[in-house]
């Protein structure tokens, strides 16, 4: 099983990606900005992930001093990057599944959920992995 989990807090991701690996033999590719999942976006075009897992709030790219300006759509900040990133990972791999892993209340979130494909779903943070495990079961039909 392959998962790409777009996170940028490293103690997150490292967790998250532990778990994933630990309970679900998976193997993940951590993607830590947004500018960084655009940019890979075209390879899964041919062999995509089986599933992703985006953080909602996730920063454009990480600091440094030649920064590239962000595109038009990206200059309203990081609170729904994961979202961007989600509908246009939707156009270039319209089957997988999406799993917007959130500290966000999901009713924060309704209005830019709109349009959104039938298989992404919002999932709730939470302490313990296994609403996570659990719900890319469900997905993939594994349960």
């Amino acid at each position: 099983m392959n998962i790409v989990l777009l996170e940028d807090d490293h103690l997150q991701a490292d967790w998250i990606r532990s778990e994933l690996v630990s309970e679900l033999g998976a193997s993940v590719r951590v993607v830590r900005t947004e500018m960084e999942f655009r940019e890979i976006l075209s390879e899964w075009q041919e062999h995509p992930p089986d599933i992703v897992v985006l953080d909602v709030i996730v920063r454009w790219t990480d600091p440094r001093a030649d920064i590239p300006r962000p595109p038009e759509d990206v200059r309203n900040g990081p609170a729904r990057a994961g979202i961007r990133c989600g509908r246009r990972f939707a156009e270039y791999c319209p089957n997988v599944p999406i799993i917007l892993y959130t500290v966000l209340d999901a009713v924060d979130l309704e209005a830019d959920l709109t349009g959104l494909p039938e298989r992404v779903i919002t999932l709730s943070k939470e302490a313990t992995s296994t609403p996570l495990i659990n719900a890319i079961g469900l997905l993939l039909g594994r349960d």
